[in-house]
């Protein structure tokens, strides 16, 4: 399915993948971490991951920051008490996966104090998982290939593409998802589009466009 839908994005659509450096521009990482001297957070700020942003817990499920991150970065010791959860990061992690299920998680302990924890259920909800004595470039590594997998059209187009079937039974050509996805992407509303394809206004699509495109 891979090689289809990049032959229909290179002849079809006029839409190309973004590059590493634009993706560094647009992806939204957030470290949840209650380190306040975590160096790797700066130094994944200084190689260009502009929109990156460190928080010491959070009290709000809801809040804009978690809403609007690509990738959050979970240290799975010393929060998740702001909410009360008995399993502390690791209940913060299994919430955020079920809250926001388009969004890389990547979870992290220091080694001292995490091993336990590597083992419970719960961490394997995670997208990614480090120790948190890995090298800054490992979690750089890492973060490339999250954002390059999870914010490409072709990921978008496989998501839209589950949501058609199995919440409308619609099975939508891969060339057709993605001329919706173009015509989106070129500024046309959601109520237009949804009308020329004859849909019904699937707010779990809106919400793939907004998190894939930024509609």
């Amino acid at each position: 399915m891979y090689d289809h839908i990049m032959r229909i994005l290179k002849t079809n659509t006029n839409l190309y993948e973004r590059s590493l450096e634009e993706l560094k521009q647009y992806c939204r990482i957030l470290f949840i971490d209650d380190d306040t001297d975590f160096k790797t957070i700066d130094i994944i700020k200084r190689a260009g991951w502009t929109h990156t942003s460190h928080i010491y817990d959070i009290d709000n499920l809801d809040a804009d920051c978690i809403r609007l991150a690509h990738i959050i970065c979970l240290d799975i010791q010393g929060v998740g008490k702001a909410l009360s959860f008995q399993k502390e990061g690791l209940g913060l992690l299994s919430a955020l996966k079920e809250r926001y299920p388009h969004t890389a998680i990547i979870a992290y302990s220091a080694q001292s104090n995490g091993v336990i924890d590597f083992f419970d259920v719960d961490i394997n909800k995670a997208d990614k998982r480090l120790s948190k004595t890995t090298d800054p470039y490992q979690f750089m590594l890492t973060l490339e290939e999250l954002a390059v997998d999870m914010l490409s059209y072709t990921k978008c187009c496989s998501k839209i593409k589950y949501a058609l079937e199995s919440e409308l039974g619609v099975r939508m050509p891969d060339k057709e998802i993605m001329r919706m996805i173009k015509r989106l992407v070129r500024g046309a509303s959601y109520s237009d589009v949804f009308k020329a394809f004859n849909l019904s206004n699937l707010s779990s699509i809106i919400q793939i466009v907004d998190f894939f495109i930024g509609k």
